[in-house]
């Protein structure tokens, strides 16, 4: 194990912490049913509607935020290590996301340059652009763009038909919208026949509005899976 990458282990950690304690707050949240629903004739269809009533809370954004940042900077802290160990200073020495394969050819490989030819060839095998990896482009745009990203929530849901006599009063069209983001304005969640009668079930979760390569994300979950990335990247440098 290599000694010079405990300190990015260890803001790993404290990260790995943070997502925990994102996850409680979640918890918390979602049980006060921060939600406010109606009913919306629209033409024929009736829109069942829903909305965020209770903003999220400013922690569960803060530390989302937080916790993704110290992710992305330690594959940051890696490259520098990295040029550090090629007896290379660390000016202009980044982890080369790009947004696209050819930025990625020119931009992309200037902030590896210092690296030794083995250690920049397992970045290059990695392909960190977003054609090749669309997730961790997500999370490095939502680092960089996070004061103009947008945290929602994602409504998953159930309809059960309550058939009653004739059951021919159960009509077609009822149209569930499973994993519809719930934000401030009303947003329509199923639409359905105004005599139908449907059971509604629903489940929440805070999820990623923006940007679009981790729309409707669950956002402890993708944490989850940034950080499960990070420390593979990490340890094939050990």
């Amino acid at each position: 194990m290599a000694d010079d990458l405990s300190e990015i282990k260890e803001r790993l950690d404290y990260a790995e912490g943070e997502i925990s304690a994102v996850r409680k707050e979640v918890a918390e949240y979602v049980a006060g049913r921060p939600i406010e629903s109606r009913q919306k004739l629209v033409g024929s269809l009736l829109h069942c509607q829903m909305r965020i009533s209770v903003p999220i809370p400013t922690a569960i954004r803060a530390r989302t935020g937080g916790a993704i940042h110290e992710m992305r900077s330690c594959l940051d802290a890696l490259t520098c290590r990295l040029a550090e160990r090629n007896n290379q200073n660390t000016k202009q020495v980044y982890f080369p996301i790009s947004k696209n394969a050819d930025i990625f050819k020119t931009d992309g490989m200037r902030k590896i340059a210092k690296l030794s030819d083995a250690d920049r060839q397992v970045i290059v095998e990695l392909a960190p652009f977003a054609e090749a990896d669309p997730f961790l482009f997500g999370m490095h745009e939502f680092d960089r763009t996070k004061k103009h990203n947008r945290l929602g929530l994602s409504a998953i849901g159930q309809a059960r038909m309550m058939f009653h006599w004739p059951q021919t009063s159960i009509r077609n069209g009822v149209t569930m919208m499973h994993g519809a983001l719930i934000n401030a304005d009303w947003v329509t969640v199923l639409t359905m026949h105004p005599n139908d009668r449907i059971g509604l079930g629903f489940h929440y979760h805070v999820a990623f509005e923006e940007p679009e390569q981790l729309k409707g994300l669950e956002i402890t979950e993708a944490m989850g899976r940034l950080m499960v990335q990070v420390r593979g990247i990490v340890s094939r440098f050990d």
